[in-house]
């Protein structure tokens, strides 16, 4: 029997945005499906997959002064400096030490000691998500043995869950689906329009829409080109839902594509290391170097979701082949309910 698990309303505090080097994104999609998979596992749950749902996000940010660089002609000395925002980028210790001296190695220039040891950069914000965890078998009265301060000891990508509103278990979806954004994978339309001649960037950013709708930034000659051009052209109508969502005729809403990490792949092998983080129950766990594995997925309107096309995002393990050497990696994948 399958039965659903909704943990409606997960108020988090300081998630982890930095996917990568060079990517912050608002959508902590691998992290919400460990967290899932962690509370299954602590309540002794068999998981069949996981979907995360998106109600509010917000940046921390800082308002830093910076020097005004086109001040008013008799402007004084405090409209000299203007405040602008930035990303909240703190810092939090590595995972373990590396290098060849005493205590580990890269250290700062002034002072060699473990406090000031190379740190992990981070950015990081708060919002409110909700989960929805596909369970095999029955179990009666699950959502009463569910205490806020067991969540209040999990973590949501790296943040700290303050408060869950309800928790219920549904033997049907999507009725029972709180209203938000839930992530779907993008992967597809992206090739189809890749496969048809669209730019590489066009295919990644942009969602192509025809017909009536018509966007502001286009002349009347530019959109009569992309109407003449167009393959399988769409009618879109100017409707718009309840929530201010604008739809097409046949009611599919405008999407975002964002990117997200969906994976990682194995920098080296996993093996027990110095100062990693220990299992729920104290015992060690293998652990290595990754590199994220960074997709697209689109916010889709859970009130668009049919019973067929309920998403729900599945944990593999898979070995790349074809490279030299090869190398494992863990993949989320999406199928539907």
């Amino acid at each position: 029997m399958i039965r659903y698990l909704i943990l409606n309303g997960i108020h988090v505090r300081g998630f982890q945005m930095l996917h990568s080097p060079v990517l912050v994104s608002p959508l902590p999609l691998f992290g919400a499906c460990m967290f899932a998979h962690a509370l299954a596992s602590r309540l002794g749950l068999e998981s069949r997959g996981v979907m995360p749902l998106v109600h509010r996000v917000e940046p921390h940010m800082d308002a830093l002064p910076v020097q005004n660089r086109k001040p008013a002609k008799n402007a004084k000395p405090e409209q000299q400096t203007i405040f602008q925002l930035y990303s909240n980028s703190k810092r939090g210790a590595c995972g373990y030490m590396v290098g060849q001296k005493k205590d580990g190695g890269d250290y700062a220039k002034d002072y060699e000691g473990p406090q000031s040891m190379s740190f992990q950069p981070s950015i990081t914000g708060s919002g409110c998500f909700s989960i929805v965890i596909r369970i095999a078998g029955d179990r009666d009265g699950l959502e009463k043995t569910i205490r806020q301060e067991k969540l209040r000891k999990l973590r949501f990508a790296g943040g700290y869950i303050d408060e869950v509103e309800r928790i219920t278990v549904k033997d049907e979806l999507p009725r029972y689906l709180p209203s938000g954004y839930c992530l779907m994978d993008a992967s597809d339309e992206v090739q189809r329009d890749l496969a048809r001649g669209r730019g590489i960037v066009e295919s990644i950013l942009i969602r192509e829409r025809r017909g009536k709708m018509r966007s502001e930034e286009m002349d009347d000659d530019a959109i009569d080109a992309a109407e003449l051009n167009a393959e399988e052209p769409e009618i879109i109508s100017d409707i718009t839902d309840e929530s201010g969502i604008q739809s097409d005729s046949q009611g599919e809403p405008y999407e975002q594509r964002i990117p997200t990490t969906l994976g990682y792949a194995l920098l080296g092998d996993a093996k027990p290391r110095t100062g990693a983080r220990p299992g729920p129950g104290g015992e060690p766990i293998d652990s290595a170097p990754a590199e994220s594995m960074i997709g697209l997925v689109r916010l889709v309107n859970t009130r668009r979701i049919s019973a067929k096309d309920t998403p729900f995002w599945t944990l593999n393990w898979r070995t790349e082949t074809e490279s030299s050497p090869p190398f494992d990696y863990c993949l989320l994948t999406q199928s539907a309910a």
